[in-house]
């Protein structure tokens, strides 16, 4: 019986032990991504800062090609086809003057003011992406 104690509290020391071991574990392993995290920060906005910038070149491409195909064309159409383009153009002079910060705070600022709308656009882009992805 005195074997079978010791036993049990051996093993309920080894519990312990363990359960300390892996907290230590864990404030490690939180501490590594408090450190992590500010260089993934920066590298995230690195990124979507030269995406934007390529967002922007491609588009306003786009816009030139739709404008030089619809030159001299008349009919609904071309009309239809030269407004895209001019609103490519706007977009693509708006992403080329704000940065990538202000530009998610303009795209919270809408959903926020304009729900349905963005979920729609959301809907239909997703949609698009996925028919061209095929």
């Amino acid at each position: 019986m005195a074997e079978e104690r010791r036993l049990g509290g051996d093993s309920a020391d080894g519990i312990e032990g363990l359960a300390g071991q892996a907290k230590a574990a864990g404030s490690a392993a939180m501490e590594q991504a408090q450190e992590l995290a500010p260089k993934a920060r920066e590298t995230a906005y690195s990124a979507a800062e030269s995406g934007r910038e390529g967002a922007a070149d491609a588009i306003e491409r786009a816009a030139t090609q739709i404008e030089g195909r619809v030159g001299g064309v008349e009919g609904m159409p071309a009309k239809a086809a030269g407004r895209a383009a001019q609103g490519m153009h706007v977009a693509a002079e708006y992403l080329e003057h704000h940065e990538t910060a202000e530009i998610i705070d303009d795209v919270e600022q809408y959903v926020r003011t304009h729900p349905m709308r963005s979920l729609t656009a959301a809907v239909a882009t997703g949609f698009i992406v996925g028919r061209v992805l095929r």
